[in-house]
């Protein structure tokens, strides 16, 4: 869908501010959003888990999701949640977010508590809970 988000860019007149990176992965992904404003998911979907919104914050940057799925529990305890769809109120976050850098410092302050929700070791053990629980009452 890329040349239809650059022709869009360009009817809006602000294709000079849009840029495509392409895939990324692994430092060049991180580098990408360490240099990012922050991170714009505005998904229509009830998305399960939010990895992209996860990444964002592990990287110290801002994740501002829509309020659908699991992306609100990603960005728990921050403002950074917009009702799908609420055009206004995208407009207003993400202006918000380019503007106010004070709210946006405070914002970012939570992101390394927020991410740290999500890391590898807290999955495991998790799981580990799960099924010492299910287990625990078959035995």
């Amino acid at each position: 869908m890329e040349s239809a988000y650059r022709a869009l860019g360009a009817d809006l007149g602000i294709a000079d501010q849009v840029r495509f990176r392409g895939p990324l992965i692994g430092a060049p992904l991180a580098e990408a959003m360490r240099s990012s404003l922050a991170l714009v998911l505005p998904s229509a979907c009830d998305e399960a888990f939010g990895i992209v919104a996860a990444e964002a914050l592990s990287c110290g940057r801002l994740a501002i999701v829509s309020n659908r799925g699991g992306l609100p529990e990603v960005v728990e305890g921050m403002d950074t949640v917009v009702p799908e769809g609420d055009i206004p109120a995208w407009a207003a976050a993400l202006t918000r977010a380019a503007s106010d850098a004070a709210w946006r410092t405070s914002q970012e302050r939570h992101t390394a508590t927020a991410a740290a929700r999500f890391t590898p070791d807290r999955f495991v053990a998790g799981y580990l809970r799960v099924y010492e629980k299910v287990l625990g009452d078959i035995v």
